[in-house]
């Protein structure tokens, strides 16, 4: 029989067979996709990293050491970790623990052969703590330790150091840190540490661990959200066929001091003899060896205490366990844990990692957060791939991965084991000699007789959580190995960050597919907020089914750390139809993944979350090729209705009429505009349908329509005017959709989707309207032209001046009109056509609801117009003219032609007549200036009233003249008169004088019942005969004087005196001949009835006198006749004489 040691070494060997069996070449298949991030290399050219520790106020910002040298990231690890900060003392000797405390400040420790141990010789280990000030600037900096381990022949080994970054905690700040002690005597202690003031200064280091423990190493610290300080520690490490080594508990609830005493209060075995034990793989002996690998795992009984921040009284120490203590036999190491809920007096303990039976996870690592959430990482070899003999042993060895889990319900469960890491370790490529009988292995482990070496990987790796996100480092290749070749380079420092939370399914697991039993139903809330959610496996992918309550558009929004998990949404219809696709904007550590789809209300569509590099979410099991689909990620999903058009109106140009605003319009294919708020539509990315050829909807372009409809009934499509100017503005033309009448406009967003059955032939989107606008446009069409006014515009009578009301003739220059029995409600419009000019609009004004109007017009110029209406309805009709008025404004002068009978010119009244047409028989003349008559070949006469008449005529030629009033500033003149004028004074004191003209005239008058005056003047061209103008035959009785004026000139000036009246007559002659030698007037007085006596008298003015015709013997007729300015007085004819 072979002995057991051969049996075990030949189990062994048929066990590494059958892993080698499992790969297909020598280094494997390629592996599936880790479900971390992408590894991040430092580039330390180390093993040993300590735990990628992240700032507490600052999550992003991450802290990797290897060696005594620190590198800092402000992105998750993303940035390459620009910042480096290196230590003062030499030389470094490793083992460096990094923490952040509560003000974000960053302490490190590190080992110093000499540079922290003043013993001179041998160089002894010695242990220091350093603070960081400066963690963001890019560059290099450097950091310096303070002594914390005491001098002298003893090496002090692996320490660890925590800080109470608990804010609540009544010893927040301190720092504690735990280490081995090796005297060079034997043995070995646990020593503590604390500093209450920042690390400036340290306690003396104390002894926590107990006599008779064996070899205790290593150790760990961590504080309790109370401040309740623990510390774990292994006993008799790497001692004993695996039954042997404990790991020791210890509590310090004062803030350190008991520990500082060395007086530890509470100690508890969480794990007892043989249950948190592995080999520590020491080669050349086969009862330690694991077969299959070459590296020394001292350090892989390290425990780790996990004082639980959400859940009082529970902590957990996770540790590493040969379930059969049997090293080399069957499973060699698994991930255990020990859980206590009271503050670590008892303890449970379970399983942590999920591996094969046949396979090993070794140097675990473990972290909680401020949540409660557990991480737990590992080296695995599941993946059975080997190395085909690249270490110095020459061994066909297995190739390393990191592997995690997480725990989110204090330890009690433990998410499917995950990998963390992209490429594989080889850890036999450029492994530093441990131990072994070789040149290249450090002098003091060299052990004759031993002919393989044992590697070293370094003892441990980090982990670190806070928010539920993961950091690991971890010990890989500087080229790791591919399924085609092998590793290259020296080890070195990886880095990368994932989720714990994204281990696990969410609540609405399974809903990887879109039928109906499968896919998470959201409903048909009109917002959907799902925080939270997982993708947990490699080929978990999430859909979920909607259901709008609102035709309009579904705008998602998925939210997550692109540095964990870079993730896609997708939106399909109920077809199974890709419809739209994600965009994705990234700030470092918040990514938004964006998409909307127009949707009709009760329609099912589907919103699908998956891992970015995931193609077809529809494929079962089509996991992502290059993206790790471990994440978390919130959802969001919002249900908005389609904008409801507002604003409706018509636009100004198409408005016609006299109102641009009134809706009524005789365009038959008016522009019509309206407003709609697609400002949701254009943010989110919906996009206007066009119209195609086809007169349905259904296989239109996706997106959104703005329709218009005429009393219900859908007549066209509005487009947007200028989107980028004008934002929300549309138009359309109603051409030719209109109807005479009343029409009620109406608007509404129509919504094409993107689904379509592709079992069925061409396209069949889904369409839906949204809420119609709430306010109707009537627009009124009217193409119909008001009737012609009947009447021409009547001149209103407070209008019609000069004298009479009813002549049509007015001095005001802005007269105003009337009219009745048009169309109601329409606009009048006065125009007046010149008799020398173009028609113009010179009025308009709004007729009643009763069909009438009153219209005043712009001010017009002297003359004679015809003045008609147009009638112009809200739409902008125009009727007929209207009859025309004829219309003679006489502000300054009115002149009248045409006459038909004697011109009589009633100046008492201001009335003429003799004209034809005139309203009321006669002109009203009062008030302006300048009269001008032509007779038209008829007579003239002038009438006064009961006043004083002071009239004056001027004789401008043989048919004309004018006349004057003493009281007035009007003038009359009067043309083509055939006979005299005629001068009827009536009542009053009146005076009627001729005037004659600047040259000599003869004037001569007739003195009877009418006395008759006559101007003979020369003509301008000086010749005989002389030229009589025209006249005046004045009623004698009714004028009190008549005069006679010469002006300039020798004016000879005649009377004839008749015996039927009584006369009073003045001659002035006027100014006497200036030419050499100057000639007089000459006054020649002639009686013209017998019986006549004469009389002349002078006066003391030369030229003044006066005659005296008197008939005492007959009629008693007496008239005298004054004169001025006369040089010669001749009666004549005379019977009887007087000279007086």
């Amino acid at each position: 029989m072979l002995s057991d040691h051969l049996r075990r070494r030949a189990f062994t060997i048929v066990s590494a067979i059958l892993l080698v069996l499992q790969s297909l070449v020598i280094l494997g298949p390629a592996a599936s996709p880790a479900w971390a991030g992408d590894d991040r290399r430092i580039g330390t050219g180390n093993n040993e990293p300590h735990n990628a520790t992240a700032n507490p106020r600052r999550p992003g910002q991450v802290a990797v050491m290897s060696g005594c040298t620190v590198r800092i990231d402000l992105n998750y690890g993303r940035d390459g970790f620009p910042i480096t900060r290196t230590t003062t003392v030499t030389p470094c000797n490793g083992d460096p623990v990094l923490t952040f405390d509560a003000d974000g400040r960053l302490f490190v420790t590190h080992l110093s052969r000499g540079g922290l141990n003043t013993n001179p010789t041998p160089a002894r280990l010695g242990v220091g703590v350093g603070r960081i000030n400066d963690t963001t600037t890019p560059g290099t900096q450097t950091y310096t330790p303070v002594q914390v381990s005491g001098n002298g022949n003893i090496d002090h080994d692996k320490p660890w150091l925590v800080a109470d970054a608990n804010p609540t905690s009544p010893y927040v700040g301190n720092l504690y840190i735990v280490w081995t002690e090796l005297p060079a005597a034997g043995g070995s202690r646990i020593l503590f540490s604390r500093s209450v003031n920042g690390g400036t200064t340290w306690s003396a280091p104390a002894s926590v661990s107990q006599a008779g423990e064996g070899f205790v190493w290593p150790s760990h610290a961590a504080v309790a959200q109370n401040g309740d300080l623990y510390v774990a520690y292994h006993t008799d490490t790497c001692a004993g066929d695996g039954t042997a080594g404990t790991i020791q508990l210890i509590r310090d609830g004062s803030g350190g001091a008991d520990f500082a005493a060395g007086t530890p209060r509470q100690r508890t075995v969480p794990f007892g003899a043989g249950q948190a034990s592995v080999t520590c793989n020491r080669q050349n002996d086969a009862t330690t060896e694991i077969p299959g690998t070459d590296f020394w795992l001292q350090g892989s009984v390290q425990p780790y205490v996990l004082p639980d921040p959400a859940r009082a009284g529970n902590v957990y120490v996770v540790a590493n366990d040969d379930p059969n203590n049997n090293y080399g036999d069957g499973d060699d190491a698994d991930v255990v844990i020990a859980r206590s809920t009271d503050n670590g007096l008892n303890f449970t303990r379970s399983r942590v990692d999920h591996g094969p039976g046949q396979t090993f996870a070794v140097m675990p690592n473990a972290h909680i957060d401020q949540d409660g959430n557990a991480v737990v990482t590992w080296y695995d070899n599941r993946s059975g791939r080997r190395n085909g003999g690249t270490g110095p042993n020459g061994a066909d060895n297995f190739l390393l991965e990191l592997y995690g889990t997480a725990s989110r319900d204090g330890g009690q469960t433990w998410a499917q084991d995950f990998r963390i890491s992209d490429a594989p370790f080889d850890p036999d490529r450029n492994a530093p000699c441990r131990f072994g009988n070789f040149a290249d292995c450090p002098a003091n482990d060299r052990v004759a007789g031993e002919t393989r070496r044992t590697l070293r990987i370094g003892e441990y790796n980090g982990a670190w959580a806070v928010d539920g996100i993961a950091y690991a480092s971890w010990t890989g290749n500087t080229t790791p190995p591919t399924p085609t070749t092998p590793s290259a380079g020296n080890q070195d420092t990886y880095f990368d960050v994932f989720s714990t939370l994204g281990a696990f399914p969410d609540a609405h697991e399974p809903n990887e597919s879109t039928d109906h039993a499968v896919a998470a139903d959201l409903g048909s809330n009109e917002q959907f907020n799902r925080r939270g959610l997982t993708l947990h496996t490699a080929t978990d992918v999430d859909f979920f089914r909607i259901t709008p309550r609102h035709t309009g558009h579904l705008t998602t929004e998925v939210r997550f750390n692109e540095v964990i998990t870079p993730l896609a949404v997708r939106a399909y219809d109920k077809f199974g139809n890709r419809v739209a696709t994600g965009t994705v904007t990234t700030r470092a550590g918040t990514s938004t993944g964006r998409l909307a789809i127009p949707v009709v209300q009760d329609e099912p569509y589907y919103v699908v979350v998956s891992a970015a590099g995931v193609t077809d979410p529809t494929r079962p099991g089509d996991a992502s090729p290059t993206d790790p689909p471990q994440g978390t990620y919130d959802l969001v999903v919002v249900n908005r209705a389609a904008p409801e058009p507002f604003a409706l109106d018509l636009k100004q140009q198409s408005d016609s009429g006299r109102s641009d605003n009134d809706d009524v319009t005789r365009t038959v294919g008016p522009d019509l505009f309206l407003r709609v708020n697609d400002a949701e539509l254009r943010a989110a990315g919906i996009t206007l349908s066009p119209q195609n050829s086809t007169p349905a909807l259904t296989d239109d372009a996706p997106g959104y329509k703005v329709a218009v409809e005429r009393d219900g009934e859908r007549v066209g499509f509005a487009t947007p005017v200028d989107p980028a100017n004008k934002p929300g503005l549309y138009q359309i033309r109603l051409d030719p959709v209109l109807r005479e009448g009343e029409n009620q406009i109406t608007a509404e967003v129509v919504v094409v989707d993107p689904s379509d059955d592709p079992r069925a032939a061409g396209t069949a989107h889904v369409t839906g309207s949204g809420a119609e606008s709430a306010h109707a446009l009537v627009i009124t069409l009217d193409t119909t032209a008001p009737a012609r006014p009947a009447a021409a515009p009547d001149l209103l009578a407070s209008s019609d001046s000069a004298g009479s009301d009813v002549d049509n003739v007015t001095t005001i220059i802005k007269p105003a009109f009337q009219g009745w029995s048009v169309e109601p409600n329409a606009l009048v419009r006065l125009r007046a056509t010149p008799a020398d000019g173009g028609t113009a609009v010179v009025g308009k004004d709004t007729v009643t609801p009763a069909g009438e109007y009153e219209v005043v017009s712009s001010a017009l110029r002297d003359g004679r117009y015809e003045v008609d209406v147009l009638l112009e309805d809200l739409a902008g009709n125009v009727s007929p003219a209207s009859p025309s008025l004829p219309l003679t404004i006489a502000h300054h002068s009115l002149s009248l032609a045409g006459a038909t009978a004697d011109v009589l010119v009633d100046i008492a009244h201001g009335q003429v007549t003799g004209y034809p047409g005139i309203p009321g028989g006669f002109v009203g003349i009062q008030g302006i200036p300048v009269v001008n008559l032509d007779a038209n070949g008829h007579g003239a006469a002038v009438t006064g009233g009961t006043g004083d008449d002071r009239l004056t005529f001027t004789p401008l030629g043989v048919s004309s003249g004018r006349l004057t009033r003493g009281d007035s500033a009007q003038v009359l003149n009067f043309y083509n008169v055939t006979g005299d004028v005629g001068i009827s004074t009536d009542g009053g004191d009146d005076e009627v004088t001729i005037v004659g003209t600047t040259r000599g005239d003869r004037i001569g008058g007739v003195v009877d019942t009418f006395t008759t005056l006559h101007v003979e003047s020369l003509p301008l061209l000086r010749k005989e005969p002389l030229v009589t103008l025209l006249g005046l035959r004045i009623t004698t009785a009714q004028t009190e004087r008549i005069g006679v004026l010469g002006r300039g000139g020798k004016d000879t000036i005649g009377f004839l005196v008749k015996d039927s009246v009584s006369a009073n007559i003045s001659v002035d002659g006027g100014d006497p001949s200036h030419v050499p030698p100057e000639k007089g007037d000459e006054l020649i007085v002639r009686p013209g009835s017998p019986k006549a006596l004469l009389k002349q008298e002078f006066n003391d003015t030369s030229g003044s006198g006066s005659v005296l015709v008197a008939y005492p013997h007959t009629t008693q007729a007496k008239t005298r006749i004054d004169f001025t300015d006369t040089e010669d007085v001749t009666p004549k004819e005379g019977r009887q004489k007087d000279k007086g």
